[in-house]
């Protein structure tokens, strides 16, 4: 299996290293981010505090499908990792605190696999009405 793509909006070295080493492949979140985040392609999102109000106000006018496709996480100094009523408020799936680098590879593979088998069903009653 090829190198799952990840957008990273943060200057943190230790974001790209550890996701490189559980085998993402990093895409800087650049100046054409809103492409990057229109074009399908792109299903993972990690921003920090730098970028992270502007490239979340985008996400909270996508459209439900869209959003559903992504899985957004929020790189937060302040927060707790796995905090789910954070990530609720901030519109995100998973919040993690850079004291969980180690642990980042791990955490967005376990949140992208949780929130696919929470829509697995909705997307086979989508799908068998054309919905999808």
């Amino acid at each position: 299996m090829g190198a799952r793509s990840i957008l990273v909006g943060s200057d943190d070295e230790r974001l790209a290293t550890s996701l490189a080493i559980a085998g993402f492949a990093v895409v800087p979140l650049g100046a054409s981010w809103l492409d990057m985040l229109e074009d399908e392609v792109h299903r993972l999102v990690l921003v920090d505090d730098g970028c992270a109000p502007e490239v979340l106000a985008h996400l909270r006018g996508v459209s439900g499908g869209r959003r559903r496709d992504l899985f957004v996480v929020r790189w937060d100094a302040e927060g707790v990792t796995g905090d789910r009523t954070a990530a609720w408020r901030q519109s995100v799936d998973l919040v993690v605190n850079p004291a969980d680098v180690a642990r980042l590879g791990a955490l967005v593979d376990e949140g992208v696999a949780e929130k696919q088998a929470f829509y697995a069903r909705f997307r086979e009653i989508a799908g068998a009405q054309g919905d999808a």
